[in-house]
């Protein structure tokens, strides 16, 4: 049963990314739900029928898709049996040009139905041919290899030189650092080279190296032995007045702060030390954090009577706390109110949105729709003279679409043909987000609403829009 019921989720899964338009998505959960009805074998026949109409429907898009996609792939061949006949002067151009090609073909093979053998054989035929006259390009490439060893050897024998006239007295560590990730930087960007002299290259760069390792090494250890000392001096900090512990204090961690930072795990385990050590000079604070930890319980007593702004301006002033549970439940209340006031002002625009018809018909003063949208609003200034039915029930049924609710049966085919545009489309349009889309689909539905022939059918095609929009 848990089998069947994974096969039920997965078909309606995909039955709603074929309705989005996420074609690919759709086609991967038809796939998997095949997979299981596979090792369940025998299924109740009501679910077969409807993982067979999936799957009809998963194979109608893959024939939309070759036939969106295999023009551009004879227009691929074209441009890579160009190169084969006129044969750019430049073999590197000529070697750019055939990888562009090969990551067009790649780019169709992976948005949609991959090319059928006939087609990937004649391709991959003619870019042999065309690689022919890039021999030159490998020639210039091997040249390119030998002047990028030579460059290596000369910043290997810069660092042996730099160590040689250090090696009496290294600057400090933070320069060493620098410097050595410089020699790396550079050295690592004269690639590639033969794989014959790499490794030779890279162990005479690392032996040359080995003496700055040790350099950092070292003074690691030295900074590592004076962050210790510091510890103990606070561990030993006993004077008769708070004041003067905290200034002690202070005056030691301006001495640690003078000192290079360590590895990250050894750094910060000594500075939890160091911060532990000084803790109990700040009991002061700790008097501060329980009064803010008891101010914010009594908030949290009386929460519903504070506006979110109030609560806004309480969070800010329990810095001390910010760690508590107390304070993120305040946190989290406030985040909950913020959301049920922005699910008002959503609520709230698609109310003045539904009214938007009614106000453009009887030419109403938009005004009084005091949560329209402000991307609706430039709709009042439309001429209205222009009626198109067949563009507005387009509209429509996009926003049907992209809602993932059904349309009506009788548009259907009107809704498989809005299908393969959006499928071409795909190819040629940036992505919309889906409100911008719905913008656009609303606006356009009113761009061909002329307001002296309105009649029945536009007041049920706008119901039909807003009630995909509810459905949301």
């Amino acid at each position: 049963m848990e089998r069947t019921d994974q096969i039920i989720e997965l078909i309606s899964k995909a039955n709603q990314s074929f309705d989005s338009g996420v074609i690919r998505d759709g086609q991967k959960h038809t796939r998997e739900a095949l997979k299981l009805v596979k090792l369940q074998g025998k299924i109740p026949n009501k679910l077969k029928h409807k993982v067979n109409a999936t799957l009809a429907l998963s194979r109608y898009f893959d024939d939309i898709s070759s036939f969106a996609t295999n023009p551009k792939r004879d227009e691929l061949i074209n441009e890579v049996k160009e190169l084969v006949n006129k044969p750019l002067n430049n073999p590197r151009k000529q070697a750019n040009q055939i990888h562009k090609i090969q990551a067009k073909w790649q780019s169709l093979d992976q948005t949609s139905k991959t090319a059928s053998q006939k087609q990937w054989n004649i391709f991959r035929s003619y870019v042999d041919k065309a690689w022919l006259p890039c021999g030159d390009f490998f020639d210039e490439l091997n040249k390119q290899k030998l002047v990028n060893a030579s460059k290596k050897e000369l910043i290997t024998q810069d660092l042996n030189e730099y160590v040689d006239k250090n090696k009496n007295k290294f600057p400090p560590i933070r320069v060493l650092r620098n410097k050595l990730r410089k020699f790396e930087d550079s050295w690592n960007s004269h690639a590639p080279v033969r794989d014959e002299v790499f490794r030779k290259l890279k162990s005479e760069f690392i032996k040359a190296k080995k003496p700055i390792l040790e350099e950092i090494k070292n003074q690691n250890n030295q900074i590592q032995s004076k962050k210790e000392q510091i510890i103990e001096l606070v561990l030993k900090i006993d004077s008769e007045t708070a004041d003067e512990n905290i200034n002690k204090y202070m005056k030691l961690k301006k001495d640690w702060n003078l000192l290079e930072k360590l590895p990250h795990k050894i750094e910060k385990s000594l500075w939890k030390k160091f911060i532990t050590a000084g803790d109990r000079f700040f009991e002061e604070q700790n008097k501060n954090r329980d009064i803010q930890l008891n101010e914010l319980s009594d908030v949290l007593k009386d929460i519903k009577k504070y506006e979110i702004i109030e609560l806004q301006q309480k969070l800010n002033k329990f810095d001390l706390v910010h760690k508590t549970k107390e304070y993120q439940k305040l946190k989290n209340h406030i985040s909950k109110l913020i959301s049920l006031e922005k699910d008002k002002k959503t609520k709230d625009s698609l109310n003045d949105l539904e009214k938007l018809f009614d106000y453009v018909t009887n030419k109403k003063d938009y005004s009084e729709l005091t949560h329209l949208d402000n991307a609706y609003k430039e709709i009042f200034n439309y001429s209205f003279d222009t009626s198109s039915k067949e563009t507005m029930l387009e509209s429509c049924i996009r926003i049907e679409m992209i809602c993932g609710i059904e349309s009506l049966k009788k548009d259907l085919n009107i809704r498989n043909q809005i299908q393969l545009k959006i499928l071409s489309e795909k190819f040629n349009k940036a992505k919309l987000t889906k409100k911008d889309e719905i913008n656009v689909n609303i606006k356009n539905f009113f761009l061909n609403l002329s307001t002296s022939k309105v009649g029945a059918n536009e007041k049920n095609l706008w119901k039909r829009i807003i009630k995909a929009l509810k459905a949301t």
